[in-house]
């Protein structure tokens, strides 16, 4: 509060003033305290930067432009903010924002892709500076409202104290003063010490995890919308066929259906009051789809193709050391052959979206991983600008790479033109989710190696094929870019190509393919069957050798001292022979 005798009420106007300065304009005299309190009770919560919301009831809104999928990246960050800001971690809430609300703020937020467990890594440095911001905004507000030097201020908890005078301020109180301050340079910010952490890096209670146990947190499948309609979708199936034909008038009588529609060459939807009844009607709705060359896939056709990339002399070579094909060779080899089938995601929640579509705008609601993808794939159905498209991201019931891709949200915009303007709310049926997935690849791994007098690997060669992931993802979300991209691609070989063990000869090399299955990144990409493929083999080497397999393992690790270390904490952890007390085992057990 103004100290005694200073009867003028302050507001903080915003000003371009150099150094984060602000002016000061005063309330005309006479104003009654009354009246000023309930305009500032009716103005929108103060937001001091693009990332930090501070309520008059000292809520503190985080804005997370990453998303959700159940890996406590949004906690992550808040966290954060929460150190920078100094507020208390008790009155955080976490909201997500999506592009299109603000084009000021999506320059803020950038590009909103959270993958490749980049979600924390790509904004750690921003958030931490946008709660040093604010911080920093909320003790100058103080200063100018006590006139005192900011320098004695002290703040935390949510609180501002003045310690020679005695005075205190809550953020709440605080926010709508310091919303007016020009956010400060970020080159002038000092960010605290890991050391000195008190929030970050903590173990705390997640925000959002309550409102997911009593079904309270809204996920995309959960949106509701005044006069929402429901759609379910049957696609092609299989791969490459087009609708040929279908009977519309067979369901279009049944219970609150209102729409049976095409959705692009090769799908038919059913738009209905409720999501059971459209899902009731498209099971009876009489539909043929018409072959295509490129929809003769077989398994046959598939291990075919897999086998004759085993044999291209054109492969990508992503590590050699040495002359492992000449090593290999000159001694005994050891050879194994791993195969991989096509993998679903499976996600929980199935793929869906909500859209409204009127002349010149279109709303998303929607579960996705690229939210600026998403956008620019309903302005190109709406046939709108980009800047004519918001889509509001929700919690993803999970993702594992699946929501990189937003075919569902460009069908959800399709019909949502077709419905006059009433939002409509697309969930897959789950037969439909596996049937139309962006698989991880199916793929083929040859290993070889060859062992010394003493038992250790001279030589280690593997030639691996697999469907290319990266260059058919980015054909997809650059639909604009002609022809197909060729490139080599270390995402469906990583785990392979970079391997820790110490092999004097190396060679490792991959060969794209093309089965004409649709393939996506599946959570942790090629290391998700990589690493069983060389640590398997590193165990028939180890009995090869007859040598205990974690021993051999270590005897290979000697330039790889941390992850030797991992190994050897395990070890002791589970009671391995050789290096912890040995316990026994339940009947059936073993290690």
């Amino acid at each position: 509060m103004p100290r005694k005798g200073f009867t003028r009420r302050l507001i903080l106007k915003a000003a371009a003033v150099s150094g984060g300065g602000f002016a000061l304009e005063a309330v005309p005299p006479g104003t009654p305290k009354a009246e000023a309190q309930r305009a500032l009770a009716q103005s929108p919560d103060p937001e001091l930067t693009a990332w930090i919301v501070i309520r008059p009831d000292e809520q503190v809104v985080i804005r997370v432009a990453r998303s959700e999928l159940g890996q406590g990246t949004a906690t992550g960050l808040a966290q954060l903010v929460a150190e920078e800001l100094g507020c208390d971690w008790a009155k955080v809430v976490i909201d997500f924002p999506g592009p299109g609300q603000s084009l000021a703020r999506d320059r803020v937020w950038r590009d909103f892709v959270t993958t490749s467990s980049r979600g924390i890594r790509a904004s750690q440095e921003d958030m931490r500076t946008a709660g040093a911001a604010a911080r920093l905004m909320l003790t100058e507000a103080a200063a100018a409202l006590w006139r005192v030097p900011a320098a004695e201020l002290k703040s935390a908890r949510g609180i501002v104290v003045h310690a020679r005078s005695g005075r205190v301020a809550s953020y709440g109180r605080l926010a709508p003063y310091a919303a007016k301050i020009r956010v400060p340079d970020p080159r002038h910010l000092r960010l605290s010490e890991p050391k000195s952490w008190t929030i970050a890096g903590r173990r705390v209670k997640r925000p959002e995890v309550l409102e997911k146990l009593n079904g309270q947190a809204v996920y995309g499948i959960d949106i509701k919308l005044p006069g929402l309609l429901s759609a379910a979708i049957k696609d092609s199936p299989v791969f490459g066929a087009k609708l040929a034909t279908f009977d519309a008038d067979a369901v279009r009588a049944r219970p609150g259906v209102r729409h049976v529609l095409t959705v692009g060459e090769t799908a038919v939807a059913v738009v209905a009051d409720s999501w059971w009844q459209a899902k009731s009607a498209l099971d009876a709705l009489p539909a043929t789809w018409e072959a295509t060359a490129d929809a003769r896939l077989s398994s046959a056709a598939i291990a075919e193709t897999l086998k004759e990339g085993l044999e291209n002399r054109e492969a990508f070579i992503g590590t050699t050391h040495g002359d492992a094909l000449k090593a290999i060779g000159g001694a005994k080899r050891i050879e194994a052959v791993y195969r991989l089938p096509f993998l679903h995601h499976a996600t929980l929640e199935p793929m869906n979206a909500t859209a409204l579509w009127t002349k010149d705008r279109v709303e998303v609601w929607a579960p996705t991983q690229v939210p600026g993808m998403a956008r620019a794939v309903a302005a190109q159905v709406a046939g709108v600008h980009e800047g004519r498209v918001t889509v509001h991201v929700t919690y993803l019931g999970g993702g594992f790479g699946r929501r990189l891709d937003v075919d569902f949200v460009g069908q959800a915009v399709r019909i949502a033109i077709e419905t006059g303007g009433r939002p409509v709310q697309l969930v897959w049926p789950r037969e439909e989710d596996i049937a139309h997935d962006f698989y991880r690849p199916a793929g083929v791994a040859v290993l070889q190696a060859s062992l010394d007098a003493q038992g250790l690997p001279i030589a280690l060669q593997i030639t691996s094929a697999g469907d290319a992931i990266t260059p058919r993802w980015i054909e997809r979300a650059l639909p604009a870019m002609a022809g197909p991209v060729d490139m080599p691609d270390k995402t469906v070989s990583e785990g392979l190509f970079d391997q820790l063990y110490a092999v004097p000869n190396q060679r490792m090399a991959h060969v794209a393919t093309r089965s004409g299955v649709p393939v996506g990144f599946w959570r942790s990409v090629g290391h998700s069957h990589n690493a069983f493929f060389s640590e398997a083999f590193i165990d028939e080497l180890a009995f090869e050798a007859k040598q205990d397999p974690l021993v051999f393992r270590l005897s290979l690790l000697k330039d790889a001292p941390r992850h030797a270390a991992v190994l050897k904490l395990a070890a002791e952890k589970a009671g391995w022979p050789g290096f912890a007390a040995v316990r026994a085992l339940p009947a059936g057990r073993a290690r």
